[in-house]
């Protein structure tokens, strides 16, 4: 701002007065500057342990530096290979040593227990290709043509049953996209098939799981606890949203256009009474006990680097509740004195509560007002058997999603959609039961080529 010099009393009090009103706006500016770089600071701080970010966007630096150094930590259960069977031996060739080392004889007696090593290798993967012949003749009769049927069971693709079950093994364990299923399929059996081939073969997969997918939907009904948790999808490049039920014995996967309470009725059924543990988000809404993840609250809590001393207080509190709980997972202590633990944390954590919502600064205020609102829905874990305090569970599940998501960007179709929904539901249910995806997904085919229902679900869990 420049301003000429006065030269009367009355100029010199009208610049006083033009500079005042100059210096209460630089100073409204300044506020709103000062208040936009702390929200900016904030976010640049925010981490997967202190916000809901995934850890894959954390930065990494060098993991070697400080205590965290690679290798087996104390405590670490070492891993022992089982010894190879005889039934699995394809072929043995005895080795003789060729002299003595010290005499250089050759008249050598075996009297000693052989040293035996193992050399396990890929055999050359051969493709089975089966030809059927299939005749035209004519009616001696009328002078009709007539041509042969496929056998039952045999499918019209070129693609046989192992294959097609390869191609699913390959889109959910290993997250493949279309054009690197086909490069790995033709480096295995080299033969050439364009992506549209395995786009097809993945469609005949999901109609074949259509008839598991109901089965895992009624066998989550019947959970006696569930967790739930949505991400976010792509579709065509619109916005979609993936749910997961997640329970003990069996996992259902959803991919909706909304992210909306009908949507999570939906999934969990909207007359289900079942406890359900969840985060924060507000769609969720159950008829049943409601358990909030505490690991959500960690993370705020963590967050809170501005008032350390409200920090340290409720992160110590809240370590001690997963130390106990992790004791009364090893079964170290029982369910009464996991109660009575956890039950006078949890009382110390709601004093400081109420103590900062009243003393605090008032972002701090406000984030305790907020989280005494529903403080009970923390702990309700304590009184439900077989609840966990974390929703852990759900989010392991939606892992290979988000993996894929990253890989692949979604999906560009409904169908491809269901067949998304259908073939991890079933992956991520097989893999809590104990059963094999590959074979599961054989017999699926097969008996989906053959017109037969889909085969039960194991029954035993892991």
């Amino acid at each position: 701002m420049i301003v000429k010099t006065p030269t009367t009393l009355e100029e010199a009090l009208a610049i006083i007065q033009l500079q005042s009103e100059y210096i209460t706006k630089l100073e409204a500016r300044i506020a709103e500057q000062d208040k936009r770089i702390a929200q900016l600071e904030s976010q640049l701080s925010k981490n997967s342990k202190n916000s809901s970010k995934p850890p894959s966007s954390d930065w990494k630096g060098n993991t070697q530096k400080g205590k965290n150094r690679g290798g087996a930590k104390p405590g670490h259960q070492g891993f022992a290979r089982a010894p190879i069977s005889e039934e699995k031996i394809t072929r043995q060739i005895v080795v003789m040593p060729k002299a003595c080392p010290r005499c250089g004889g050759t008249e050598l007696g075996s009297e000693r227990k052989p040293i035996f090593h193992h050399v396990i290798d890929l055999p050359e993967i051969v493709p089975d290709i089966t030809r059927y012949r299939l005749e035209r003749c004519r009616c001696l009769a009328c002078g009709k043509h007539v041509r042969a049927e496929l056998p039952q069971g045999v499918p019209h693709s070129m693609l046989g049953p192992r294959l097609t079950a390869f191609i699913g093994l390959l889109n959910t364990t290993f997250s493949a996209s279309l054009r690197k299923s086909k490069k790995m399929i033709g480096f295995l059996i080299k033969e050439e098939f364009s992506p549209a081939t395995i786009f097809a073969s993945q469609q005949r997969i999901s109609n074949a799981l259509a008839g598991t997918y109901e089965q895992i939907q009624r066998a989550f009904t019947q959970e006696k606890v569930v967790g739930a948790d949505e991400t976010g999808w792509r579709t065509r490049g619109q916005r979609r949203w993936v749910w997961v039920g997640s329970g003990t014995a069996c996992t259902v996967l959803q991919i909706t256009a909304h992210r909306s309470r009908a949507c999570a009725e939906q999934l969990l059924g909207k007359s289900s009474h079942q406890p359900l543990i969840t985060d924060r988000y507000q769609a969720y809404a159950p008829k049943g006990p409601h358990q909030y993840c505490l690991a959500h609250w960690k993370r705020d809590i963590e967050s809170l680097t501005k008032h350390k001393e409200a920090c340290e207080e409720l992160s110590f509190d809240l370590r001690e509740v997963f130390i106990n709980w992790k004791l009364y997972e090893k079964k170290l202590i029982d369910r009464k004195q996991l109660r009575s633990r956890i039950g006078y944390r949890r009382d110390r954590m709601r004093e400081t509560l109420n103590y900062w919502a009243i003393a605090g600064p008032e972002d701090l205020q406000n984030f305790c007002e907020r989280h005494l609102k529903h403080f009970d829905r923390y702990w309700t874990f304590l009184r439900i058997d077989g609840m966990e305090p974390t929703n852990n569970r759900s989010e392991r599940d939606l892992r290979q999603l988000v993996i894929r998501r990253k890989i692949c960007f979604g999906t560009r179709s409904e169908e491809g959609e269901r067949f998304v929904e259908r073939i991890y539901s079933t992956a991520q249910t097989l893999a809590k039961r104990g059963g094999s995806l590959f074979s599961y997904l054989e017999q699926s085919i097969r008996a989906y080529w053959a017109g037969e229902p889909s085969p039960t679900l194991p029954a035993t869990c892991v």
